[in-house]
């Protein structure tokens, strides 16, 4: 019996190699990317380093960084890099001041994680550098994808809207700011997501069309 789960051990030990081995190859671009940019897209380099700073937060400069890191990503990056600018955020909302209540403070934040997912929404589908025979993987895991990335912008711009959200801002210019922001934001987040689709909906078609061509040559 023991002589039989050394062989099983072994086994699974052997296909759980292989797997993380084919993520790695199939993620390598995005792995590596995500490594090179883990001291640059982190709270305190940027505190350190950012000449941008508004209330003390140095999310324009955090935002900077993460646009230059969309342009080199794909999919796997982009959620990498993901998980590493929200908790920027955090910590950036807990240091930041000089807000003139805790709602505009809380509402900025929440705008600035609309502004960051727009972002990874608009870059996401324009690069791939994995294996070409999972190209139609790849689409179909954007799906999935943009199904969580708007549920996500569309919860944040449906509390800002509604009647625990900014209209419970009393001073007339600070509301003014937010709402403008909002409107400019949501407009950015419905002209991507527009795009993203478009993108989606002609690459099915065109590999659908690859698909029945070389099913048609066998013939």
């Amino acid at each position: 019996m023991v002589r039989y789960l050394k062989y099983i051990v072994l086994v699974f030990g052997g296909l759980g190699i292989i797997i993380a081995s084919f993520f790695f190859f199939q993620n390598k671009q995005d792995i590596m990317r995500a490594y090179a940019y883990k001291d640059r897209i982190d709270y305190a380099y940027l505190r350190n380093t950012c000449e941008k700073k508004v209330n003390n937060s140095i999310f324009l400069c955090l935002k900077d960084e993460f646009e230059q890191y969309l342009k080199k990503v794909s999919l796997s990056g982009t959620g990498f890099g993901l998980k590493m600018v929200f908790n920027v955020l955090e910590k950036d909302k807990v240091n930041s001041k000089g807000f003139s209540s805790s709602y505009v403070k809380d509402f900025t934040y929440s705008l600035n994680h609309l502004e960051i997912n727009n972002l990874a929404m608009g870059n996401v589908y324009k690069r791939y550098y994995g294996f070409s025979f999972l190209y139609g993987g790849f689409i179909s895991s954007l799906n999935q994808y943009y199904l969580k990335a708007n549920r996500f912008n569309q919860d944040i711009i449906a509390g800002l809207e509604g009647v625990k959200g900014l209209t419970l801002i009393k001073d007339q210019k600070e509301y003014k700011k937010l709402n403008d922001r909002l409107r400019k934001i949501k407009k950015n987040y419905y002209d991507i997501k527009k795009e993203a689709e478009l993108f989606i909906e002609n690459e099915w078609l065109r590999l659908q069309a690859q698909s029945d061509h070389k099913k048609g040559s066998t013939l």
